[in-house]
């Protein structure tokens, strides 16, 4: 009965090239009393994905004009762009040796003391 398909459950083709274009008609219909909630549930798929091929279009443009904003910018003024990077390199660098210097870290001889400690009570001997 693996992969047998019924008529209450259709295959629904969709283009998996572009997640918001909506599902096709199904290649079956479900029974009669079902049709009106299909037909609403179709409806309310195919809005939102028209909403979001919407969105997408939008913040598609406004990520390729932003895009071509800074690659015109850099191309014009190539020494402030360097600087600036090289700055943000740095203040990132010193924020992470910062973070690093400051960790708080465990007391070595403290940690060998819990060491030997764990090791004696595992081997039975009385400290």
């Amino acid at each position: 009965m693996h992969g047998h398909l019924t008529k209450s459950h259709p295959i629904i083709p969709m283009n998996t090239d572009d997640p918001t274009n909506p599902p096709t008609e199904p290649a079956s219909t479900t029974t009669s009393g079902a049709a009106p909630a299909w037909e609403n549930l179709q409806d309310k798929a195919a809005t939102a994905a028209r909403e979001a091929a919407n969105v997408w279009q939008n913040t598609k443009g406004r990520a390729t004009a932003a895009l071509q904003t800074g690659e015109r910018y850099v191309q014009e003024h190539p020494g402030p762009s360097v600087a600036a990077i090289f700055g943000a390199g740095l203040v990132i660098g010193a924020l992470v040796g910062w973070a690093a210097a400051h960790e708080s870290r465990p007391d070595p001889m403290h940690s060998f003391q819990q060491f030997l400690r764990r090791l004696g009570q595992r081997m039975d001997i009385e400290c």
